[in-house]
């Protein structure tokens, strides 16, 4: 990662990020080199098939079931000699989190830290405390210390995931990972009792849907909520450190007719960088896949009227999952 998990003596307080240039193919991380935050994240949720989407996981995605994943996936992954699950703090995992804390203290170790965050509000801007799930003003969420963050590294982190920051406050759920210090025990002056703190250094966000699918912009949230409602079996493709792709589709539909799949493409932007951009990956797609790929231009269709329909599914699909017709 763009960071030690370990500390010594000799490291200064903060934790400071590294240049990096992971190569873009997929494969098995079993040792972390150099990686971003969000990186990792996007790591764990493909390794644990996290961002993909069948029918048959209608009902079944729930947090325990998420957050099993991701800490099975996590005792596979180190960093020199030590393994991301002994210093991981995953949402409503509070036996685990409990001996992750214990851990990083007694082995001066950072934590990594995932889970979603709270519902938006104006009064979570101005917390001294990183605002996850099960934050309050007298206690931290369940088995984790309290995550104190300062305003500057919080509002750096708001501005630089904008539309994350947009989803959020429209109700959508934001997943955080974190790395903080080694975390410390105190003792309260007033009554006495003891926790824990550790000061978050870094901080990513991701936008994901109801479904746990991370999402690049709103428009892909519309069209994610789509295929979901239709019955579709689908996959977000991620690209762990690298930078924009231009032959990265936003969604590959895979219950398709003839193919293995078929390329979805959400049009968000209309400045004239990102037009050109468009233009060569449209080529691109055609010099591939003929007109066997599928499009939205979201900004010519600004509420969402207009939405092409998707290619058609197998008739297996078509039996097995059937759509609700509307009366």
């Amino acid at each position: 990662m763009d960071f030690s998990l370990r500390v010594s003596a000799a490291d200064s307080e903060r934790a400071t990020p590294a240049a990096v240039h992971p190569p873009r193919e997929r494969r098995q991380v079993n040792h972390l080199g150099k990686m971003k935050m969000l990186g990792l994240l996007h790591l764990l949720w493909e390794n644990t098939g996290l961002n993909e989407w069948a029918p048959w996981l209608e009902g079944k995605r729930r947090l325990t079931t998420v957050m099993t994943r991701l800490q099975k996936e996590a005792s596979s992954i180190k960093q020199g000699r030590t393994v991301l699950a002994d210093v991981l703090l995953l949402q409503g995992n509070e036996h685990t989190n409990k001996k992750a804390v214990s851990y990083a203290c007694a082995n001066s170790r950072r934590l990594i830290v995932i889970s979603e965050l709270n519902k938006w509000s104006p009064a979570l801007i101005a917390s001294n405390n990183l605002p996850l799930v099960g934050t309050t003003k007298t206690s931290p969420p369940a088995g984790m210390p309290y995550l104190t963050i300062d305003n500057l590294r919080w509002e750096s982190a708001l501005a630089r995931f904008p539309r994350d920051v947009a989803w959020w406050q429209r109700g959508g759920k934001i997943i955080a990972i974190a790395v903080t210090d080694v975390p410390e025990e105190r003792k309260s002056a007033k009554s006495n009792r003891v926790y824990f703190s550790a000061c978050v250094r870094q901080v990513v966000l991701m936008m994901v849907s109801e479904r746990w699918i991370p999402l690049d912009s709103s428009y892909e949230g519309i069209i994610e909520e789509k295929l979901a409602k239709e019955r579709r079996q689908f996959t977000k493709p991620l690209i762990y450190d690298s930078a924009e792709d231009q032959y990265h589709p936003d969604f590959l539909l895979t219950d398709i007719n003839g193919s293995d799949y078929v390329p979805l493409e959400v049009w968000g932007r209309d400045t004239e960088d990102y037009l050109q951009h468009r233009a060569v990956k449209e080529e691109w797609y055609q010099q591939e896949f003929g007109d066997a790929w599928w499009s939205w231009d979201a900004v010519r269709d600004p509420r969402s009227e207009e939405i092409p329909t998707f290619p058609l599914r197998k008739e297996y699909y078509e039996f097995r999952y059937p759509i609700e017709k509307k009366s």
